[in-house]
């Protein structure tokens, strides 16, 4: 067994506590290094949870984005759709408005006694050689209402 002396034991203290300090020194680091690793890591799972939620926003508001697209493709064939009907009854109106009307459409006003088998009578009466007089009494006697010769000549004139 070798005898170590005072000054090789001192020397191998020394030589112990700058080991001791270096192994400080160095888990020191390694725990600054693990926490700066740490750091880092946390701020780039922080960037990347940002950069997600700026995605899934995006995708979110192109989602929205196209669900107003389709609904305005919606509403713009409801629009066609109503301006061919729109062209369709403006065509109608348009037809309406050029057929011959009767002159009282509404069926106010006084009602004409005048029918197409009195105006024959008349014209025919009157070739006879009959005059005005005598074709309002036959027209009273045979339609129980009032003829006036004026009425008759009305007819004759008109017709």
């Amino acid at each position: 067994m070798a005898f170590w002396n005072q000054t090789q034991i001192e020397e191998l203290q020394i030589e112990n506590r700058k080991l001791t300090d270096q192994l400080a020194k160095c888990n020191r680091e390694l725990i600054r290094y693990k926490h700066n690793e740490i750091i880092k890591s946390s701020l780039e799972t922080e960037r990347l949870q940002r950069e997600c939620d700026d995605l899934m926003n995006e995708v979110k508001r192109l989602s929205s984005k196209l669900e107003q697209s389709i609904l305005l493709e919606e509403y713009e064939e409801k629009i066609r759709v109503l301006k061919e009907q729109n062209l369709g009854l403006r065509k109608t109106i348009e037809h309406l408005r050029n057929l011959p009307r009767p002159h009282n459409e509404r069926g106010a006003g006084r009602k004409s006694r005048v029918i197409p088998a009195n105006v024959e009578f008349v014209k025919q009466a009157r070739n006879e050689g009959r005059s005005l007089s005598e074709i309002a009494k036959l027209l009273s006697e045979e339609s129980d209402k009032p003829w006036s010769k004026s009425t008759v000549k009305y007819i004759l004139t008109k017709y």
